[in-house]
Order: C-alpha cells, then structure tokens, then sequence
C-alpha cells in the first residue's frame, strides 16, 4: 500500500542545505524534503512596510492613563479608538452628572490632571471577555495606585495576576 509522502519545507542555504537534506533523509525515509526561498522576486520589489497606525486611531485596546500630579494611574478598555475613549474622560470630567467615572471622580475630588494625551497601551484584544480579563489583571496588578472602582477586580482570583 502507497502512503502519501510527509513533507517538510526548509529554507535554502547554498551549500548547506544539500547536505542536511541528504542527512535528514537517511534518517527519515519517510519524509520528502523541500526547499524555499527566502529571497523571492516579490520580496525584492516590493515592501513590507507600511505606516504605523497612529496612537489615536488605535482600538480594541486596555490601557493606562496617569495622574500628572500623583502616581495615581487609571486602567480601562476600549473597543472604540483611543481618540474617541479619551474624548469621552474629557466629558466625564466636565460634566457633573456621570457617577461611577474614578477617573473624572479623582480630577473633581483632588483637584488633579490625568495625562489624557499621553495614553499607554497595555494590550490589543479584539475579543470583549479577553480584554476586560486583561483589564481586570492589570487593576489587580496596580492596585496600590490605581484609582479604578476595586468592584472592578472582586471576582479575580489572584492566580492570574501572575499570567501576564
């Protein structure tokens, strides 16, 4: 009875690779051996470069914005572009009518500036659950500093505090 032959792609190196196929061979009878190319004709002529999406325009993301007066920090996430979730503090701030913003709530008590211009990202996550998991961690793991309600973190257990 015939098999279909297992293949294994290695990437060429003149001079060397001959020797290596005619090595793994011997040893595997079983397995057909083939070269690729790093230096194709599409990787001479065209670029893999492309421009970096700016900050602003970055979504999906857990971040971290801090207090220009004290080493407060405040963790969130987002789907929407950094733009638009720093556009929405700056709201909170102004307004006196959202409860539950900590960040709004330690600019109005302490008379504090959060550095809303100057976002850290921690993560990209596209997947919601995934992403408010990371946020949760990242609170836990900056708990001493961090001005985020502490109901955000109540069922997180502290053994994934050590996974990222």
């Amino acid at each position: 009875m015939n098999e279909t032959p297992f293949y294994t792609s290695l990437t060429y190196v003149k001079g060397l690779s001959e020797t290596v196929k005619g090595i793994l061979t011997s040893k595997f009878p079983e397995r057909k051996f083939t070269f690729k190319y790093k230096n194709t004709v599409s990787s001479k002529l065209f670029s893999k470069l492309k421009d970096k999406t700016p900050l602003s325009e970055i979504s999906h993301v857990v971040y971290c914005v801090s207090c220009k007066d004290c080493n407060m920090k405040y963790i969130g996430q987002t789907s929407n572009k950094i733009r638009t979730r720093m556009y929405g503090h700056k709201s909170d701030i102004k307004s006196n009518g959202r409860i539950g913003c900590k960040l709004a709530e330690h600019v109005k008590t302490s008379k504090h500036e959060f550095d809303l211009e100057n976002v850290n990202i921690i993560h990209r996550e596209v997947n919601k659950f995934k992403r408010e998991m990371l946020e949760s961690i990242e609170i836990k793991k900056t708990i001493s500093t961090c001005v985020n309600n502490r109901s955000d973190i109540d069922n997180l257990s502290n053994i994934y505090v050590g996974l990222y």
